[in-house]
């Protein structure tokens, strides 16, 4: 699996900014609100628990994680990053399309719910750049070795 490329993220949160324009153009009533954001903070948090469980596995020490679960951790993190980069180009381009109706109160509510729900998506992608990372194999690592191979399990 190649790690994940920060110029194809880049190009799905412009896409995604503009399809969260079109619709919050098309639905203008749209509620966006920050159970969203903390949604986000807790598969945030998941993720880096069991991050930090294979990051303990490369390093050695024992953990209870299997490669299998390690692989699991990483396709995770993969995943996470692209919906949550997705996520921010959404409420990214709701909030530009809320602001030519920016002083009637709901839409300020609406607002502040997509940019608090931009930023807990934003925390998940970093955790999940971060996971990825750990989760990756070094060039010098036999490719062909297992967890298992190596006396983990």
């Amino acid at each position: 699996m190649k790690p994940l490329s920060v110029s194809s993220i880049v190009i799905l949160f412009a896409a995604a900014t503009a399809v969260g324009a079109a619709v919050a153009v098309l639905l203008p009533t749209l509620m966006i609100t920050a159970y969203t954001g903390l949604l986000f903070l807790g598969i945030a948090a998941v993720l880096f628990h069991f991050g930090r469980r294979v990051h303990a596995l490369r390093k050695g020490e024992p953990r209870r994680i299997s490669a299998t679960g390690a692989m699991n951790v990483a396709m995770f993190a993969y995943s996470a990053a692209w919906v949550s980069a997705a996520a921010i180009g959404f409420f990214f381009g709701a909030v530009l399309a809320m602001l030519r109706n920016a002083h009637a109160e709901y839409v300020q509510t609406s607002m502040l719910g997509a940019i608090l729900s931009a930023l807990g998506a934003a925390a998940l992608l970093v955790v999940a750049f971060v996971v990825e990372r750990w989760c990756h194999l070094d060039d010098d690592e036999d490719a062909g070795s297992s967890g298992v191979e190596q006396g983990v399990s």
